[in-house]
């Protein structure tokens, strides 16, 4: 049976089960497409599409990859299998997806799905049992140290006591511990009860960590979240992942399948090059450098002791001690330089953007400076202590020694300090090595009388990186979204990405909900206050009067912002009989919690009002009397003021290009189709759109936006109505 036969097989099956089942022409292109990918081999191995709501992206997706196992594994051996891996762009969109497996499995195609996530989102029974253990004594082995030097605390920094655990928190951990044996929890730090969420100092202690998760653990097995959940992965037909954990083991394809045996469904595809260089972005936190050669030398060095003689080894604890008091002496000086230097960039800035201020530290002045000196000094002593750090935790991995909780414990501190020391190597070896297409700044947060200092790195151009160890080294991959071109075609997800015709085939489809968009209006502003900083007050105050008149008559709606000041501010104004209907993005729930609830509430015939930040412009799925107005507070430019993006603003305009038109317009209109897509779910979903954003018909930009939206009928709010 070929590809075609096999997808119109499955089609069968599940319109036999849900006979009000619709595969639309939309989709039958998408599938037809991805069939001659899979079919031929003068067909490329990559398809990039565009697939507006309502062409059935999610199945478009799945149906074509599992007919092309289910095809070509009966022709395979064993270990030349390959297997289908859908990746989304955020942990929570995993778990959508399920109902469409859920779909598939009801028409009887019966696929086993697995959803994997990163190592650090699930609990160590080991770390965590060892913290809550009553007779413990790993507080005592690595409790970190006074600060008694008067020139250490001048600096400020912030530098709390992680290795305590409060007791509400070992509470926590103790519940937490109580469901997973009773099988009431996965393990995954995401799937936690609300009441149980843990704060991050208190995660990064009971996470599991790479350094020290290895058989001599006693839960080793069905035992441990993490070990059950990879064993899972083994015998899965699908696999539900997200693309950061996707370029994360790009390295070692020591998770998921290697990509030379996968065919992936890349869906949200739009925020692959964002999530590929977050992957990329390497950051050192002064703070946490600091504490761990200052406040836990000494823990550090009773670590190293005990660690050295489980593994037999040499004990390298006073060259390690050594070694963190020379790097904490050199980071003094360093901070002193760098704060002095920071302190007199942000006199230079309005006194509202000095507490968040970013300083872009350009090539030259990394150079002329002076403080590669000091960096260059940091880094040698590093490297040493490093190069101990892993000696004796792969010694400790190796022997056949069964680590107690307090020595597990122990093992686990030092995998944490590692992996601090390592974060640092990377960072500076970045600036070390400094070139024109690498983005460097400094940013101190300062909160509370403490403060926080971190210097990142990052390069600019992915392209090359992910055309070389990601497009090709895949089997197969297919890429796409609602929102993955540019003014109609994909020139700037290719330059960006590194994924281009002829490696590529791309396809755009149109929706097929024309005539819903045509029965909904698309409010417009031209008299409202401009949204920038020195008119936020007045527009805010605009947005609240409109919001008030439209959920005067709308039972279900929608607010968008693009910062958190303003959604804080509009919610402070609200009247307080809307904000009783009202649920707020991190202040009323998780996301899921949220939207279930909101769900209720409509269910009820009661009135609610979602608010919520950019992630609510994707992946929600409200259709019909769940939402019937959308209130956008303002066009979404991303942070172009972002020191990577100025760095590539300022190549791109080298090279006698235009950075706003290449760089920052093209996020504007990928979001605002998002935002104004959460409407119209389905043919039958009708309602208004408000974009609160007068930009859209005054800048010569906002013709091409508004064109390049769905055929809304349009309404316009002219000067008779005043605001602000």
């Amino acid at each position: 049976m070929n590809m075609r036969q096999k997808i119109h097989e499955i089609i069968e099956k599940v319109k036999a089960v849900l006979p009000e089942f619709e595969v639309r022409e939309g989709q039958l292109q998408f599938l037809d497409a991805t069939a001659d990918m899979c079919q031929s081999k003068e067909y490329p191995n990559h398809i990039i599409a565009e697939l507006p709501t309502g062409t059935g992206k999610s199945l478009g997706g799945l149906i074509p990859a599992i007919a092309y196992v289910m095809v070509t594994n009966e022709k395979r051996s064993k270990d030349d299998t390959i297997k289908p891996v859908y990746s989304t762009a955020t942990v929570g969109l995993q778990k959508q997806l399920e109902r469409d497996v859920e779909l598939l499995n009801k028409a009887g195609v019966n696929i086993k799905a697995h959803i994997v996530v990163g190592r650090s989102r699930f609990i160590c029974k080991r770390s965590a049992q060892a913290i809550v253990r009553p007779d413990s004594e790993q507080a005592n082995l690595l409790a970190p140290s006074a600060i008694t030097s008067d020139q250490d605390s001048a600096l400020g920094l912030d530098i709390p006591d992680n290795q305590s655990t409060s007791e509400v928190e070992k509470t926590k951990i103790k519940k937490a511990l109580k469901q997973l044996g009773d099988e009431l929890w996965s393990g995954i730090v995401d799937d936690l009860d609300r009441e149980l969420t843990m704060e991050n100092s208190t995660w990064r202690k009971v996470r599991a960590e790479a350094t020290t998760c290895n058989r001599q653990c006693p839960h080793w097995g069905s035992g441990c979240p993490f070990v059950k959940n990879r064993m899972d992965t083994e015998g899965a037909d699908l696999i539900i992942t997200n693309h950061a954990m996707v370029f994360a083991d790009l390295e070692k394809s020591n998770i998921l399948p290697a990509p030379e045996r996968a065919y992936h469904i890349l869906d949200e595809a739009h925020h692959l090059v964002s999530n590929f260089h977050a992957t990329m972005e390497r950051k050192l936190s002064f703070s946490g450098l600091y504490e761990t050669c200052a406040r836990h030398a000494g823990s550090i060095a009773t670590g190293i002791a005990v660690a050295a003689d489980i593994a037999g080894l040499k004990n390298c604890s006073n060259e390690v001690n050594n070694g963190l008091t020379h790097v904490r002496n050199a980071l003094i000086p360093l901070m002193e330089f760098l704060d002095e230097r920071y302190q007199q960039y942000a006199s230079t800035l309005p006194e509202r953007e000095r507490g968040t201020a970013i300083w872009r530290l350009d090539l030259n002045y990394i150079k002329q400076s002076g403080m590669l000196n000091g960096l260059h000094d940091i880094y040698e002593e590093l490297v040493r202590i490093r190069a101990k750090f892993s000696s004796v935790i792969e010694g400790v991995n190796d022997s056949d020694t069964e680590l107690n909780p307090d020595e597990a414990q122990i093992i686990n501190s030092l995998s944490q300090h590692h992996s601090t020391i390592d974060g640092a190597c990377e960072l500076i070896s970045l600036y070390i090595e400094a070139k024109e297409t690498n983005a460097m700044w400094y940013k101190r947060h300062k909160a509370q009388g403490s403060a926080s200092a971190t210097l990142f790195g990052a390069q600019i151009n992915v392209a090359d990186d992910m055309k070389r160890d990601f497009w090709d080294r895949v089997h197969k991959s297919v890429s796409m979204s609602a929102t993955l071109s540019n003014d109609g075609c994909f020139s700037s997800f290719n330059h960006e990405s590194g994924l281009k015709h002829p490696q590529a085939a791309e396809y755009r489809f149109d929706s097929p909900f024309v005539e819903a968009f045509k029965y909904s209006t698309l409010h417009l502003y031209p008299n409202f206050p401009e949204p920038d900083w020195r008119n936020e007050s007045a527009h805010s105050h605009a947005i609240v009067s409109e919001i008030n008149r439209f959920m005067s008559y709308h039972r279900a709606g929608l607010l968008l912002f693009v910062s958190r000041r303003q959604l804080n501010e509009v919610v402070s104004l609200l009247p307080q009989s809307l904000r009783d209907v009202t649920m707020v993005q991190g202040e009323d729930g998780s996301r899921p919690t949220i939207i279930a609830e909101h769900r209720k509430k409509i269910d009820k015939g009661e009135t609610s009002l979602l608010i919520g930040l950019a992630s609510f412009s994707e992946g929600l799925d409200l259709k019909q009397d769940y939402l019937t107005f959308v209130g956008i507070a303002k066009l979404a430019f991303g942070a172009f003021n972002e020191p990577r993006k100025m760095t590539e603003a300022e190549q791109i305009q080298a090279n006698g290009g235009n950075p706003f038109m290449q760089l920052t317009l093209p996020v504007a209109e990928i979001a605002l189709q998002q935002s104004v897509g959460r409407l119209i779910r389905s043919i039958q979903c009708r309602g208004e759109v408000a974009l609160f954003d007068r930009r859209i018909l005054t800048k010569n930009y906002g013709a091409g936006l508004l064109n390049r939206l769905p055929p809304f009928f349009r309404e316009y709010h002219y000067p008779e109505r005043r605001y602000g």
